[in-house]
């Protein structure tokens, strides 16, 4: 038991995060009045998420990202909010560059930075990160629908962003497209498009919310496909052309995953697409490598293997016993395994 609460506790430190904006698990009941009119819809990139405060850039769980100053001289002196991301599937460069400890300028050109808000506009005394950066031009104060109110939109704050870029092209900053929804069918065709040309998924956010540093019912992400964490316990050795390489990856879960998307949860026109996992501490994968007591009730540790999506350098040089990685899965078996588990990523807090 005490090995269990350290396993859960050591998973629950990488996946909680303070002072950032957090999405939660996409759910027509979100929706005010369960209509998707008055939210905005963008593609979610598969980057490393980073936080600009006007003077230095922080991952989500506030650690310095080693950006080289030929890279940040371009950044505005307000703080921002958004991916560093190269491209649709190349996650791993991306973090290889954005996590080195060695600052090359000619790396960092690779890498652009794609916002999705302005955390600092507005002011509120529950809200201490709505205050109105003093050097943002002409930051609005209201938002569209009630005059009074003390937030900004998702739009007014974006605003200020691009009203920066008219004076500051020679700059890596990309603001990510905000699409206004009017029907769950056009969300249903947006995911599609998304996911056929190998995008991750789909963010819905109300755009008369404010940017709230919490996992907030106002964000929400969409993909075709659930994911979810394990840490990595061992590895078995491949046979045939892997043979003297990793086989698959065994893998340590510890709280239930998300099973079957249900189609209360979802939209009835979105009712084949999976919704994914919280990014929370539990741990998925392909196959089960252990099958569980024949009792009704769950282990509290249930192991697996993973052994699709690894490409040859993983295979080659896979990363340390105690990794944690990030896998997807359609849906669960009635003892909780993942079924269809595949490797995704290595996990970057």
């Amino acid at each position: 038991m005490k090995k269990i609460l350290i396993i859960f506790l050591s998973l629950w430190g990488y996946c909680t995060a303070g002072g950032v904006l957090l999405l939660q698990i996409y759910n027509e009941e979100f929706l005010d009045g369960r209509s998707p009119v008055g939210y905005l819809a963008s593609e979610k990139l598969d980057g490393i998420r980073g936080i600009w405060d006007g003077v230095a850039l922080k991952t989500r769980q506030n650690k310095p990202i080693l950006a080289p100053q030929c890279w940040t001289q371009h950044l505005p002196p307000f703080g921002l909010d958004g991916e560093l991301w190269i491209k649709r599937g190349a996650f791993e460069e991306t973090a290889s560059i954005v996590l080195s400890q060695n600052q090359d300028c000619q790396k960092w050109q690779k890498i652009t930075y794609q916002i999705f808000d302005v955390p600092n506009c507005g002011a509120d005394n529950n809200h201490k990160r709505f205050i109105a950066p003093s050097n943002a031009p002409n930051p609005p104060t209201h938002t569209d629908k009630n005059p009074k109110s003390p937030y900004c939109t998702l739009t007014q704050r974006l605003q200020i962003i691009k009203d920066y870029l008219i004076t500051h092209a020679d700059t890596p900053i990309h603001i990510i497209p905000q699409i206004p929804l009017q029907s769950i069918s056009q969300l249903q065709n947006m995911l599609e498009k998304i996911t056929k040309n190998a995008g991750e998924g789909v963010v819905i956010r109300k755009n008369d919310a404010p940017y709230e540093e919490i996992r907030s019912k106002n964000a929400l992400k969409l993909k075709a496909y659930q994911d979810a964490e394990c840490k990595i316990t061992a590895y078995t050795e491949g046979k045939g052309r892997f043979k003297g390489k990793v086989g698959a990856i065994i893998c340590a879960q510890i709280l239930p995953i998300t099973p079957n998307a249900s189609s209360n949860a979802t939209p009835s026109t979105i009712s084949n697409a999976n919704l994914e996992s919280t990014p929370s501490p539990a741990l998925n994968t392909i196959g089960a490598s252990q099958n569980p007591a024949k009792s009704d009730k769950k282990p509290a540790v249930i192991t697996f293997k993973i052994g699709s999506g690894l490409s040859e350098d993983f295979r080659a040089n896979p990363p340390k016993i105690g990794t944690i990685i990030t896998y997807k899965y359609n849906g669960t078996t009635k003892n909780g395994f993942p079924k269809f588990a595949r490797f995704l990523r290595v996990y970057q807090e």
